[in-house]
């Protein structure tokens, strides 16, 4: 029997109680699960609500799907408390009316010795202990305050009759010592106290997580790195992130928001504009438009930070005067707006095309940097303001067509596709306006409609995502894809499209169901 079983069934019984439990989950500081057991110094926790999962994902109905039928019947033959648990999941002796948590405690002396676990309340010790037995977990051993059992040499599972620790570490560790920190932990000591995790963590979502600097920041190393870049160790202080994910009724929405020390940000906030000044929905051309991401560097803000590290300057400088050019000249060429748009191709969806663009700054110093790159033999000039490269280059591997046009550089494989930007011959598209709209505000933006891309594609037609789209500002970031279906919950819809994409795997090898 495989020494890593146990961990297999432990994987079933937490995973599949996602979707299993029968009561109400808890909230933010709630006595009856887990959250106040997890230490205050850990670097970051996720919570999974257990209740909500089950509810959206319909789980008696994943139950009858061909692939959670085949994956059963496999399951058997490893081993049958397996199989019961995965028919039914409260046979783990896990609470599955309880939340989850997911922790991550990094040694602030030594980063790389990294603790990672996650706990859960226990409702029937017995039948827990029995699902160890029966996975070949090894002896158990009797310790202060719980049991505990190591089915390999970087792997633990602790418990009593209230909590189980299922932890996994990065390198060998005291997992004794690191499993009894958190059953030595109570309300007044654990992360459920510090302010900014209370303030961001509601407990209302489907999934919640929270990290922060805390634990590095008492690294030497680390202090020493940012020394190095000029930067105050205190720089490492206070800075933290927390966001959430919820399955809702036709399309799946996260936020993440951030907190940044004003050491550090002084430099970050100096790398970008708040959002790209250039209106590139001018020239989006919308037909079979897949993708559109758009980004506001502020390159005079980097060049700013730079020139305070003398140091980071000059290696900057040293690969351009090769070509006899300064970070300076680059600085002045470019005004730092980008957009990047991908297109669909219906007769050959395996070639699509894609389009690049920025706007120019001093027009002088733009030629200068041309007129290097053509004597180098890097491009060839075609006529006015269009050149042409045969260098295979990211996104363009037959080579790359250059275009000046209003301002802006086009950079695209399909020369097609310049002529229409050149000529306005195009109209726009939801996703043309959707890209428009997100990058009015935002450093940084990614759009995408996956209609575009199931024509000619058969395995993606049953995929019922259709808009994609993730912002980014100074604060916060946001993430949101909508289905097509907008009455069925989102991850029911999820599994249904696994176990349709099962079915076809299964086809294609031939196998009947």
């Amino acid at each position: 029997m495989s020494k890593f079983k146990v961990l297999i069934l432990l994987f079933v019984a937490c995973t599949i109680g996602f979707m299993a439990c029968q009561e109400a989950g808890g909230g933010l500081v709630a006595t009856n699960d887990t959250l106040n057991s997890i230490p205050a110094d850990v670097s970051s926790v996720t919570k999974i609500n257990v209740q909500s999962l089950m509810d959206k994902m319909d789980f008696k109905a994943v139950q009858k799907m061909e692939f959670f039928q085949d994956a059963l019947q496999e399951a058997r033959k490893e081993s049958e408390i397996g199989a019961k648990i995965m028919e039914n999941p409260e046979m783990s002796g896990i609470d599955l009316s309880k939340n989850i948590y997911m922790a991550y405690d990094v040694d602030p002396k030594v980063i790389g010795n990294i603790f990672t676990y996650a706990t859960a309340s226990i409702k029937d010790q017995t039948a827990f202990e029995a699902m160890l037995k029966e996975g070949g977990a090894g002896d158990f051993e009797t310790k202060e305050g719980f049991k505990m059992v190591k089915p390999g040499r970087k792997q633990v599972v602790a418990w009593n009759d209230e909590m189980a620790v299922i932890g996994n570490s990065m390198t060998y560790m005291d997992l004794e010592k690191s499993v009894a920190k958190v059953f030595t932990t109570d309300k007044e000591n654990s992360i459920a106290k510090n302010a900014n995790f209370k303030k961001s963590f509601t407990g209302k979502h489907d999934i919640e997580t929270w990290a922060g600097t805390h634990t590095i920041s008492q690294n030497s190393d680390a202090k020493m790195m940012v020394g190095f870049m000029n930067i105050k160790p205190e720089a490492l202080e206070g800075n933290f992130t927390s966001g959430f994910m919820d399955f809702l009724d036709g399309e799946i929405a996260g936020k993440s928001d951030y907190k940044i020390n004003k050491e550090l940000s002084k430099d970050l906030d100096l790398f970008f504009k708040d959002n790209p000044k250039t209106d590139f929905g001018k020239y989006i051309p919308g037909d079979n438009l897949g993708f559109g991401m758009t980004a506001a560097l502020d390159l005079k803000g980097i060049n700013q930070v730079l020139s305070e590290r003398p140091q980071a300057k000059s290696m900057m400088n040293f690969g351009l005067r090769e070509y006899g050019l300064e970070f300076d000249q680059i600085v002045a060429a470019l005004g730092g707006d980008i957009i990047v748009t991908g297109y669909s191709n219906k007769d050959n969806p395996n070639k699509g095309s894609g389009l690049f663009a920025t706007n120019i700054g001093d027009r002088g110093e733009f030629d200068k940097i041309l007129k290097v790159a053509v004597d180098a033999g890097l491009l060839t000039k075609e006529s006015d303001d269009k050149y042409a490269t045969k260098i295979p280059s990211a996104g363009f591997s037959g080579g790359a067509k250059l275009m000046i046009h209003k301002g802006l550089l086009f950079v695209s494989e399909d020369g097609s596709l310049l002529e229409k930007v050149e000529n306005g011959d195009f109209s726009s598209s939801d996703l043309s306006k959707k890209v428009k709209r997100l990058s009015s505000d935002n450093i940084f933006s990614l759009a995408a409609d996956f209609s575009i891309f199931k024509e000619g594609m058969d395995e993606l037609q049953k995929f019922g995502g259709r808009f994609f789209e993730i912002t980014t500002n100074r604060t916060n970031a946001d993430m949101k894809m909508e289905f097509d279906d907008k009455k069925t919950n989102s991850l029911k819809q999820i599994m249904e499209l696994i176990n349709e994409a099962y079915l076809q795997s299964q086809k294609e090898e031939g196998k009947s169901i």
